[in-house]
Order: C-alpha cells, then sequence, then structure tokens
C-alpha cells in the first residue's frame, strides 16, 4: 500500500461526522442524489440493455456475480 493510500485510509477510519464541513456534506448529498437519478434514468436505456444481455450471457442467471455490471452501467450511462 502506498503511503498516500496508506494516510487516506487513516483518516477515513479516524474522521468523525463533525469533522467534515458543511459545504462537503451537502456537495456529497447532491452527488448521491444525482448518482440515484443517473442510474434509475440510465436503466431504461438500450445501451444498458445491451451490456445486461451481455452480462446475463457470460454469468448465466447467477446475477449476483453481475450486479457489479448492471450498477456501472445503468449509472455511468447518463453521467454528466
Amino acid at each position: 500500500m502506498s503511503a498516500i493510500t496508506q494516510e487516506l485510509a487513516q483518516f477515513a477510519i479516524n474522521a468523525q461526522a463533525g469533522d467534515v464541513p458543511e459545504a462537503v456534506l451537502h456537495e456529497g448529498k447532491r452527488t448521491v442524489l444525482n448518482w440515484i437519478a443517473c442510474a434509475v434514468a440510465g436503466s431504461q436505456t438500450d445501451s444498458v440493455a445491451g451490456a445486461l444481455a451481455v452480462a446475463e450471457e457470460l454469468c448465466g442467471h447467477a446475477w449476483p456475480r453481475c450486479w457489479a455490471v448492471k450498477n456501472a452501467s445503468t449509472s455511468a450511462t447518463l453521467r454528466l
């Protein structure tokens, strides 16, 4: 693990909710809401349908192994 990764991991482990500035929390909430909106809207696109068809072909019906493909394709389709 690199020094910067170690430092970031230690910060994450030791951080308290009060350590995060209100503006950062606000932007974090906006980002999560944006991701959810993109995932919902993106789930209805042809490109996602194609990605899911390929994932199902590769994984069969063992969808737990393909959830990462579903999550990534739906949320990345409409990203800004």
